[in-house]
């Protein structure tokens, strides 16, 4: 067994019976991606919550979510500079 296997199931162990999958992932950017698709899945919606200036990541979804880069702030205001 891996440590990964370990600690999948132990994670598991603490979830309902209805969750029975762990994925993991390397990043901050991959997990938000992953929850999109997963929540779209599920739902068939695009419609989703997002905290104002907070970082989600920087592939083209999650700048897409993200309403401070979406208006044109982020780092590009710093650059500018």
């Amino acid at each position: 067994m891996t440590i990964f296997s370990i600690y999948s199931q132990v994670l598991l162990n603490t979830f309902p019976a209805s969750l029975s999958v762990v994925m993991f992932v390397n990043s901050g950017c991959e997990a938000n991606e992953l929850a999109m698709r997963l929540m779209h899945c599920k739902t068939q919606s695009n419609e989703l919550l997002v905290v104002d200036g907070a970082y989600h990541g920087n592939t083209n979804k999650a700048i897409e979510i993200s309403p401070y880069k979406f208006n044109g702030h982020g780092v590009l205001q710093y650059l500018r500079r």
